[in-house]
């Protein structure tokens, strides 16, 4: 019920009220067809999109050599949230057609030694800053989706994940306390993503 004011009248108007819509559910079918997606990206190195600084000519490494666990699907972060999918679609259907192909790629790549190499590059003087903040908010996603697999298989990777998560979490805290503003660009380097990290990834801190 609601009022409406027209020259100095008060009309009483009825007001519909409209149903929350329904969110829309995920079917094995559909499951099975996203998942062909990731499939073929997470091992596929070419084509690559580095975007890194170099300081010297031996910076210039094959994708698989920077970045021994998110090397596919183009460029790191659509890797990782590559990696993200197939975790979420496990999770939620047992009966995924590629589940252990699918998790076989997982546990190839997803490796402490990989992980230890993702880690030096991140550390490097000229890259600390990659993947700001897009990738750093896929990455604390996909940790999140592995902490919370009530699986033995999911925690063992959320363990092996977690050194390199940890270092984003670490400079998300020392960038976030500089920003005079919100950066709202409509890029990667968009600090909404920041939220997404802040108000749905409380189990990564």
């Amino acid at each position: 019920m609601g009022l409406i004011a027209c020259k100095n009248e008060v009309e009483e108007q009825t007001v519909d009220i409209v149903d929350e819509i329904a969110t829309p559910q995920l079917h094995l079918d559909q499951a099975n067809n996203l998942a062909a997606l990731p499939l073929h990206c997470i091992e596929t190195e070419y084509p690559n999109k580095m975007g890194h600084v170099t300081a010297a000519p031996e910076d210039q490494k094959r994708p698989t050599d920077q970045h021994p666990v998110f090397y596919g699907c183009f460029d790191w972060h659509s890797a990782v949230h590559g990696y993200w999918s197939v975790v979420t679609l496990i999770k939620q259907f047992p009966k995924l057609e590629a589940r252990e192909e699918l998790l076989a790629k997982i546990k190839r790549n997803l490796t402490t030694e990989n992980i230890a190499v993702e880690i030096a590059y991140l550390n490097t003087e000229n890259n600390k800053t990659f993947e700001r903040t897009y990738g750093w908010a896929w990455l604390l996603k996909l940790q999140q989706e592995l902490d919370t697999w009530e699986d033995p298989q999911g925690q063992e990777l959320a363990q092996i994940l977690k050194p390199l998560s940890d270092i984003v979490i670490e400079r998300y805290t020392d960038y976030l306390p500089k920003l005079n503003y919100a950066i709202r660009v409509g890029e990667h380097s968009n600090t909404a993503f920041d939220g997404i990290c802040l108000g749905l990834c409380h189990t990564c801190w």
